[in-house]
């Protein structure tokens, strides 16, 4: 079962700021298809995770369930584990251009990364 969220996730799911200016992660997913936001809802009840939508969105907010997401969940998407280790570590998610620094520095040995 989390293998086919974390495969919806790295694909039509991200790990982002809440807002400017606040220190808190959510997950992210987007689509148009019916199909495929019912199929993550699903996946999503599955899991026992609490989550909102809206046409297009579904997020996961709670930062215990962001936490616990990453952490059953994870991800396979480098950008996605860069932008997680740094927000667990500083407190925030770093800009696009600090994260394709990144990207040349860390080992993608040990796929899929769990939080």
């Amino acid at each position: 079962m989390y293998g086919s969220l974390r495969g919806l996730f790295d694909t039509d799911g991200g790990f982002y700021n809440k807002q400017k200016g606040y220190n808190r992660g959510i997950i992210d997913f987007y689509t148009n298809s019916p199909y495929i936001k019912k199929d993550i809802i699903k996946l999503l009840n599955k899991g026992n995770f609490k989550f909102s939508t809206s046409r297009y969105y579904i997020r996961v907010q709670d930062q215990k369930e962001v936490r616990k997401f990453l952490k059953l969940v994870g991800s396979a998407n480098p950008k996605t584990i860069i932008k997680y280790n740094h927000f667990i570590e500083k407190g925030y998610i770093p800009k696009i251009s600090d994260i394709k620094k990144y990207l040349n520095k860390i080992q993608l040995n040990d796929l899929p990364f769990k939080g």
